[in-house]
């Protein structure tokens, strides 16, 4: 059957915990604060249906060739008020056909105050898939809205409603995934990098509209200096390569971006989501690094912690390579005792310029000591710390991406 398709499709997630502490976001709600008080107990929680979403509406009337059904919307934990019954209409809940062709008849939609649940019954075509939206216009009492994609925050629409999709007879084959698309893999990372290495992307959901996979929405541009001029090698509905067209510089960092915001699929229209996100507003566009083989003339040698260890009356740190002694400062390297004070230190550099000593003279305690090296401590090729071992150095982190910063933590025992 040919399909009509629909746009903003949330995954359904019940309410959890919310963190506590979380700056409250910009939002046109003003609500009860007698009833509700914070944003995460003003939010509703995403409700159970019946039948279950992506279930089979029962026909309750056998006299017709149609399916005559109803789907119960039920809300659960709901603190400080209930829905509110003028919020529960046919602009605030929208119910559309998906097969070509379908019709729903003598559409009613009401709400049961007792139950707690909303009642959508009519007439629908038989063999049919339906999509049901549960938009930010439902409301309870004190102005709380659906936090539709789960995360804790007042997004408004589309990110916050609610999409669900039900059939009747054979009309589950018409359903599709209401999820948007997502990056699934990315190259290159790291360092060491062929000078002409590919950039390959691929993606899972819904296929990708590829006229949107274009140079526009994807550039690679060298650290502190300018764009890449590149050419794509290939694309299709569920991945993207391209390259450069000259070789990259030896031992530089480069970073990629995706303008994800900028590219859909051909089912949902949705932008494409990454990392952690879900489907949210204001995700950013999606950005990485990497880092291209060096020479004999081009160090590319990560500056990585090799060792920590008590040398006699000084604590000993070894690095993979030589030191620029001029970026360890004193809030750039901290020893901290077993009672959280941090120590002051004599810094000197060892004979092989890899090592730096830091006197513990001024420590009066043995136990458990801590150290901390940030990032931006350099070795004498000018790159800065690889703390997370990734073998870049000098990141601050993306933890949307699983990537930690590049500062670099240890304890160790100390006996004075």
């Amino acid at each position: 059957m040919k399909k009509i398709l629909y746009v903003i499709p949330l995954t359904i997630v019940v309410l959890g915990l919310i963190f506590a502490g979380c700056a409250k976001p910009a939002s046109s709600l003003s609500p009860n604060t007698a009833y509700y008080g914070t944003e995460a107990s003003y939010l509703i929680v995403t409700p159970s249906t019946t039948p279950a979403n992506f279930g089979e509406i029962q026909d309750l009337v056998d006299s017709t060739n149609d399916v005559d059904g109803e789907i119960k919307v039920k809300f659960y934990g709901l603190t400080g008020g209930d829905i509110d019954p003028t919020t529960v209409n046919a602009t605030n809940i929208l119910v559309e056909p998906i097969t070509s062709g379908a019709s729903i008849t003598n559409l009613n939609i009401s709400y049961d105050k007792d139950l707690k649940q909303i009642i959508i019954s009519g007439t629908f075509s038989d063999n049919a898939a339906y999509k049901v939206t549960l938009t930010t216009g439902i409301r309870t009492i004190g102005n709380g809205q659906i936090d539709g994609n789960g995360n804790g925050k007042v997004d408004a629409a589309p990110y916050d409603n609610v999409i669900m999709e039900f059939y009747t007879g054979s009309g589950n084959s018409d359903m599709f995934d209401t999820d948007p698309s997502f990056v699934s893999s990315y190259y290159p990372t790291g360092n060491n990098n062929s000078l002409l290495t590919t950039i390959s992307l691929t993606f899972s959901g819904n296929p990708i509209d590829t006229s949107l996979l274009n140079l526009d929405n994807i550039e690679l541009i060298k650290e502190g200096g300018n764009t890449v001029t590149c050419s794509i090698l290939a694309k299709g509905s569920s991945y993207l390569t391209i390259r450069p067209k000259d070789s990259l510089d030896f031992a530089a960092v480069y970073k990629v971006t995706l303008k994800t915001s900028q590219i859909t699929d051909t089912v949902n229209n949705l932008p494409l989501v990454w990392g952690d996100y879900t489907y949210e507003a204001n995700v950013p566009d999606m950005s990485w690094k990497f880092m291209t083989t060096g020479n004999s003339d081009h160090n590319a040698t990560p500056f990585q912690v090799s060792s920590v260890s008590q040398v006699a009356n000084e604590v000993k740190i070894v690095f993979s390579d030589t030191v620029d002694v001029t970026s360890f400062t004193p809030d750039r390297v901290r020893l901290i005792d077993p009672n959280n004070l941090v120590i002051p230190y004599n810094l000197r550099v060892g004979n092989d310029k890899k090592s730096i000593y830091l006197s513990l003279t001024n420590a009066n305690t043995s136990g458990v000591y801590e150290l901390l090296i940030t990032y931006n401590v350099k070795s004498s090729h000018g790159w800065e710390l690889d703390g997370n071992g990734n073998g870049i150095g000098g990141e601050t982190g993306n933890p949307h991406l699983g990537i930690s910063d590049d500062n670099f933590y240890t304890s160790f025992n100390v006996n004075i």
